[in-house]
């Protein structure tokens, strides 16, 4: 605490003095008047409050302070009625909070796209379709730009996709063991990427047809 005892009436008597004629001095004789070695920065508005905090109220108003003054030398505005100042009021301090809370949020968002991002590369490397597809998704969701490995872990999965669906007509080709059928579904698995020993059974068959042709 600055003061021992300050349970104490006398001591907080004492110090309410000592503040009072702190600030009777730097009124009298200006800031360099207090036994400071620092250079004391105050505000222009601050000071020409103390000043005004000083002299009388309106007339009637028994030397109650004139708080339309001292509000719009502090940068209030007299226009506005009580709500309506304490509504600017809570604006201006979402606006200096949110100014304020920007180098962390904005830290934070690259943290989180860092993240993704080698999450995804993980997942491409890993060759698990599962979870190229479970880190695609975070990376969307966290908004990672949608060129580089976004970009590829898109391609990759739609090939994927592509090739089960040629494997699957395939075997549902080579099932039906009808010529053209085969024909129409090799021709799509060679677009597709399979390989030819996934291939090599539908081949056959079709050979097959062939000879018994």
């Amino acid at each position: 605490a600055a003061y021992k005892d300050w349970d104490s009436k006398w001591v907080r008597q004492q110090a309410t003095k000592q503040v009072q004629r702190a600030k009777t001095l730097i009124l009298e004789e200006g800031w360099g008047a207090l036994p400071s070695k620092k250079t004391i920065a105050i505000p222009e508005e601050l000071g020409r409050f103390l000043y005004a905090c000083r002299q009388p109220g309106p007339e009637g108003s028994r030397g109650k302070p004139d708080y339309e003054c001292l509000l719009a030398i502090l940068g209030g505005r007299r226009d506005l009625d009580p709500q309506e100042a304490d509504r600017q009021d809570l604006l201006e301090f979402e606006a200096l909070v949110a100014q304020v809370n920007r180098p962390q949020q904005e830290a934070a968002e690259r943290r989180r796209l860092a993240q993704a991002s080698q999450q995804l590369k993980e997942a491409l490397a890993s060759k698990d379709r599962g979870q190229l597809r479970a880190a695609l998704l975070h990376a969307e969701e966290v908004g990672l730009p949608a060129n580089g490995p976004v970009e590829l872990a898109r391609t990759r999965l739609q090939d994927e996709e592509a090739r089960d669906l040629a494997r699957h007509a395939l075997e549902e080709a080579v099932a039906s063991a009808e010529h053209r059928r085969i024909c129409s579904a090799l021709r799509e698995a060679e677009l597709a990427g399979l390989s030819k020993e996934e291939m090599a059974d539908a081949r056959r068959v079709l050979d097959d047809t062939d000879d018994f042709g």
